[in-house]
């Protein structure tokens, strides 16, 4: 992690063009390893760390799912799981709030993601939302 990134338990923040920048952690969809660095991905665009992303699991193991090698997923914003027939040849997907595109879920992580999103959506009933 640099010294310019602090990820709290309610933010995380970085500088980005010489600006410090916050992001609320319920602000946060997911987070996705791209080459050398990992692209936070939030309600007003996109942030991006040296934080490597084992760390971020670490630090939010229980808020995050691991959905691929390169991608986590929190939990609050799982919405739907595709089996491989439904969607595009890819072994599955998860759908998640703020997010028009799903997330590919490896074969290795299918049944934790499964689990993951039938728990969101049996916590959101509970709670009385709607989906």
């Amino acid at each position: 992690m640099k010294a310019s990134e602090e990820l709290h338990a309610d933010y995380i923040q970085s500088t980005y063009r010489r600006k410090v920048v916050r992001v609320l952690i319920e602000d946060i969809s997911h987070f996705k390893a791209e080459q050398k660095y990992v692209v936070v991905y939030h309600d007003g665009g996109e942030l991006l760390l040296n934080t490597p992303l084992i760390e971020i699991e670490c630090i939010y193991a229980d808020r995050v799912v691991r959905a691929h090698r390169n991608a986590l997923v929190m939990h609050e914003r799982l919405q739907s799981f595709r089996h491989p027939n439904e969607y595009r040849g890819v072994l599955a997907a998860v759908h998640v709030a703020g997010q028009a595109e799903p997330i590919d879920v490896s074969r290795r992580y299918t049944p934790s993601v499964r689990k993951a999103v039938e728990q969101a959506i049996a916590k959101r009933a509970q709670a009385g939302e709607t989906p």
